[in-house]
């Protein structure tokens, strides 16, 4: 009469449990995939302050298995095993191999740990693939040896082993198994891949980094692949579409934060703007792009810069519609200044470094840009610019404050004449006006004192200019007196944010008067006091 293996070793197994203190709760239909329901006793309250503190009895699942073959392993349903992989307490088989006087030979514990969960996980998953829903039907093999085996066993052994895997916080237990549950197989929600054809290897090299950085918005596809929700490698759904359009929506959270600095060879003219910079491991992250087919792209407000590192050759594209109307001066000053530069490139060499933040700076020298070239309204505007960010450094202007551009462009020939003098690198070639009265025309030496008002957004600035210089009177046909001062001397200039009333502006320049006067010198106050005077 063949012996009952099974019923030994749950009879022994509640042995045990009772020499332990555990109680037994068995399985009582065999659907559940484990026998028995294990509770240890808590006993230990000391650790803690209070019992509300303390952590949970330490329960598990067991399945019961009496054998007296000497093969160390056993068929499992995949249902069985996927209730005790997918239950949140430990769970685990007890071995119980018996000699054939119904006597334990050896006793083998087997936790149902990562390694298993991890392999019952991926065979269900593929099992799913292969639409195989009864999951009854098939096994897994269960396999112990002797890194399993219990020594001795008895009830406070059997606790011990059991320890040894949960430990005795259970809560702690119970997260890690179900983060395992969640996380193991490198689940990926979906891996899109694409079918291309092209003349060769690098022309599809080529298509992908254009398109990864932004210089193409889209490119034609033979086949688009989408795995979806994949685990251990094996997608839940696979869909494939023949032919169409790789196109990217949306790049808005592509590329990352850098400093872009762009400066004649020589550092005089300097560009600072924010930027992206755009590499192909924004859509390739991870994957290694050869060195001779890489690109970056720096994005700022009004242009782009595509640097090939191989080589070192860089094209600029550069359009100053997107210039702002309204910005503040720094920033009008920044991007006025690209014109500058780069139209000097040629003759005079620039360098375009880039810095992400935290990084060493990147830095590109060139001399030639192909068909960047600008006509002359630009460069008159950025000439224009560059003279007002001269005289509002020069008078201590605030550069955070808004301006419009077409505010400092009417004011062109203003900013110019300002400069003029204020500069000593540029300084006034000659200087011409009417006279209000007559002077001798043996005078040779002469002051000329004008007045510019200046605007700046919401600021007017006043600026009372001193001249002086050789005089050379000039009498026209209809009699009117003119005069002409070659290569004038800055000697008077002051300028004030605040001035109102015309008192008050007549008060400033009649000060002025005083002072050459008072140096000895003939006092010409131009005729008109916003004249042109040159």
């Amino acid at each position: 009469m063949p012996r009952d293996l099974g019923g030994l070793a749950e009879a022994q197994l509640r042995l045990w449990a009772k020499e332990a203190g555990a109680a037994v709760n068995p399985a009582f239909e065999d659907k559940k995939g484990w026998d028995f329901l294990v509770e240890f006793p808590n006993d230990i309250p000391s650790f803690y302050a209070s019992l509300d503190d303390r952590p949970p009895e330490v329960s598990c699942l067991i399945q019961v298995k009496g054998t007296e073959c000497k093969s160390s392993r056993r068929s499992i349903k995949l249902s069985n095993w996927e209730r005790l992989v997918k239950h949140p307490l430990p769970a685990f088989f007890l071995i119980l191999e018996y000699e054939e006087t119904n006597s334990v030979d050896a006793t083998y514990l087997v936790h149902v740990g990562k390694e298993l969960i991890q392999k019952v996980l991926k065979r269900l998953r593929e099992e799913s693939l292969a639409q195989h829903e009864e999951i009854s039907r098939k096994t897994m093999t269960l396999k112990w040896n002797k890194e399993h085996r219990i020594p001795y066993p008895d009830g406070e052994k059997l606790k011990e082993a059991i320890f040894q895997y949960v430990g005795e916080d259970l809560h702690s237990y119970v997260s890690t198994k179900i983060k395992m549950l969640k996380e193991l197989g490198d689940v990926t929600p979906a891996i899109v891949s694409f079918d291309l054809t092209a003349a060769n290897h690098e022309e599809l090299l080529t298509q992908w980094i254009d398109l990864a950085i932004g210089l193409l918005d889209s490119i034609d596809v033979t086949k688009i692949t989408l795995k979806e929700d994949i685990r251990f490698g094996i997608p839940s759904a696979t869909t494939v579409i023949q032919g169409g359009i790789l196109k990217i929506l949306d790049r808005s959270k592509e590329g990352v934060d850098v400093d872009l600095t762009i400066r004649n060879k020589s550092g005089s003219i300097v560009s600072r703007l924010p930027a992206k910079l755009h590499t192909p491991y924004d859509f390739f992250p991870g994957q290694p792009v050869p060195k001779e087919h890489f690109k970056a792209r720096v994005v700022f407000e009004v242009g782009e810069i595509v640097i090939r590192t191989f080589t070192h050759q860089l094209t600029v594209n550069v359009s100053f519609l997107k210039a702002p109307e309204i910005a503040s001066l720094e920033k009008h000053s920044m991007i006025w200044r690209l014109a500058q530069i780069i139209d000097r490139a040629p003759e005079e060499g620039c360098t375009i470094e880039f810095q992400q933040k935290g990084k060493l700076p990147a830095k590109f020298p060139f001399k030639s840009l192909e068909n960047v070239r600008f006509d002359n309204t630009v460069i008159k505007i950025a000439e224009t610019i560059d003279n007002v960010s001269f005289v509002a450094r020069y008078f201590d202007v605030d550069l955070n404050c808004e301006v419009a551009l077409i505010d400092l462009l009417n004011q062109a020939g203003l900013f110019r004449q300002i400069r003029a003098v204020c500069d000593p690198k540029i300084g006034i070639e000659v200087i011409e006006g009417a006279l209000l009265d007559d002077i001798d025309a043996d005078i040779k030496e002469a002051a000329i004192i004008f007045m510019k008002k200046l605007l700046l957004g919401g600021l007017t600035i006043n600026i009372v200019v001193g001249l002086v210089g050789s005089l050379e009177l000039v009498t026209s046909n209809g009699g009117h007196k003119t005069f002409k001062m070659a290569q004038p001397k800055q000697k008077y200039l002051e300028h004030s944010e605040s001035l109102g009333e015309m008192d008050d502006i007549d008060a400033l320049l009649t000060r002025a008067e005083k002072v050459f006067e008072d140096e000895g010198y003939i006092v010409i106050r131009l005729n008109g006091r916003f004249d042109e005077p040159f």
